[in-house]
C-alpha cells in the first residue's frame, strides 16, 4: 500500500506539526528528529515567518433580564460582570428589564450579580462560563418594602 518512506515521511510530517503546536501552545518544542529549526534561538521569528500566531479570544456578548414573578420588567438595576482578575464591568437595566455586556472575553468564568434598592432577588448572583453569545441569563426580583 504505501512504502516505507512515504510513511517515514509522513510520520516526520505530523511529528513536526506537532512540535509546532507544542511550541506555540506552551513555548517549548519536544527533542523530536527532523525539527532542527524549531529548537534554535531564533524561535519566534521563524514561528511568525510561518505564519503561525498566538491565538486571543473571541470577543461575545453577555445579556438578560431582570422581571418580578409578574413578569414585570425592573428597570433601573445595577447589573456586575466580574472576570477571573477582579475587573468588574457594571451596567444598569433599560425600561424593559434588559441588560448586555459587550466584547467579553470569551474562554473564561465570570461572576454576574445584580442589585436594586427596591427589589430583593431570588438568586442574586451566577457564576457563569462564556464560550458563546449567552442570552439566558435571568434575574427575578421581588418588591421590597
Amino acid at each position: 500500500m504505501f512504502s516505507s518512506k512515504h510513511l517515514l515521511r509522513k510520520t516526520a510530517f505530523l511529528a513536526g506539526a506537532f512540535a509546532i503546536f507544542l511550541t506555540t501552545a506552551f513555548g517549548t518544542a519536544p527533542e523530536v528528529a527532523g525539527i532542527d529549526a524549531l529548537r534554535s534561538d531564533d524561535r519566534p521569528d521563524k514561528l511568525r515567518k510561518a505564519g503561525i500566531r498566538g491565538t486571543t479570544p473571541a470577543l461575545v456578548n453577555v445579556s438578560g433580564t431582570a422581571r418580578t414573578a409578574f413578569n414585570v420588567p425592573i428597570s433601573n438595576a445595577r447589573v456586575f460582570l466580574m472576570d477571573e482578575t477582579g475587573e468588574i464591568r457594571r451596567t444598569t437595566t433599560s425600561g424593559f428589564g434588559f441588560f448586555r455586556f459587550t466584547d467579553v472575553p470569551t474562554g473564561d468564568l465570570y461572576f454576574i450579580f445584580i442589585e436594586h434598592r427596591r427589589y430583593m432577588f431570588a438568586t442574586p448572583s451566577y457564576l457563569i462560563e462564556v464560550h458563546k453569545d449567552r442570552s439566558d441569563i435571568h434575574f427575578w426580583g421581588e418588591l421590597i418594602f
